[in-house]
């Protein structure tokens, strides 16, 4: 799928969920497997609960670099799924979602998970393998529901 015509289907999916009626939306954004960043559109679909920005792993890998700090916008969000990125930080934005119960930032270049992760205390699942962690924070220990973590690295 070229650029153009993921950009096309990904715009025409944002349309979608912001003209429907029912408000338990989910826009999967692996259809911009070739954008280097979530479209700015993506942040004023506020009653979002799902988001998936996935790009591909292998020899040419893609996917976005960075989180925008508007993330925050979407507080509404239980579930983020940021697999297979170039992500190697976090923003303090992320740990500002109130309602967050599933993140999944699998197969990044995450080399630190901020002390910040304590903060979402709604959080049960979380998927960090494939990343470059060599420790997690004691704040992890905060997350009394959290019920089922990954973590690897790759070093």
């Amino acid at each position: 799928m070229s650029s153009d015509t993921a950009n096309a289907t990904l715009a025409k999916a944002i349309e979608q969920a912001r003209d429907s009626p029912k408000r338990e939306q989910f826009l999967d954004g692996s259809l911009a497997l070739h954008c280097d960043h979530i479209p700015p559109a993506v942040f004023d679909l506020t009653e979002l609960t799902a988001l998936s920005v996935s790009g591909s792993y292998g020899s040419a890998r893609t996917g976005i670099t960075t989180i925008p700090p508007e993330i925050k916008r979407l507080s509404k969000l239980k579930t983020l799924v940021l697999n297979k990125n170039q992500i190697d930080s976090l923003p303090k934005e992320l740990f500002d979602l109130p309602d967050l119960e599933q993140l999944y930032l699998e197969q990044n270049e995450i080399g630190i998970l901020p002390a910040d992760i304590g903060r979402l205390k709604k959080l049960r699942k979380l998927g960090l393998s494939d990343n470059n962690l060599t420790a997690l924070p004691p704040q992890i220990g905060d997350l009394a529901l959290l019920c089922n973590g990954s973590q690897s690295s790759r070093a």
